[in-house]
């Protein structure tokens, strides 16, 4: 029995997950944040036979609909009123960013350094990158 594991929908999903990753200089953890890996494989049909760019396109579009902040605050599991008491932040500050109302690219050092230790990451994890 052969396997050919370069013309699986398995192989593919980890080719675009890698390729994506690369393009996007989202991190896995980023990526996989917003959509599984078994999600990716369900869109093997059409986008399999379509150029990369198409795939990746579609993956961007599903991985930046939110701003990092949220992300790592859902992923922390705090509420904006949570993350607003640990980071001394108000909460309409938070929502703004999160909204994109305010750009948080703009945001003062220390409200950004705040919000990213109370987070636990780094602060150029909260920056969105164009």
């Amino acid at each position: 029995l052969r396997i050919r594991l370069d013309r699986t929908r398995e192989f593919w999903t980890g080719w675009v997950i890698a390729y994506y990753q690369w393009w996007s200089a989202l991190s896995f953890a980023e990526i996989i944040m917003h959509i599984k890996p078994s999600e990716i494989i369900l869109l093997y049909h059409p986008y399999h036979e379509m150029d990369i760019m198409q795939i990746c396109v579609r993956l961007d579009g599903i991985c930046r609909r939110d701003t990092r902040l949220r992300n790592w605050r859902v992923a922390m599991e705090y509420s904006q009123s949570q993350l607003a008491s640990k980071a001394g932040v108000p909460v309409r500050t938070i929502q703004q960013y999160e909204q994109r109302v305010r750009d948080i690219n703009k945001a003062q050092a220390g409200t950004v350094a705040r919000l990213a230790f109370a987070l636990g990451v780094e602060s150029a994890f909260l920056l969105e990158n164009d």
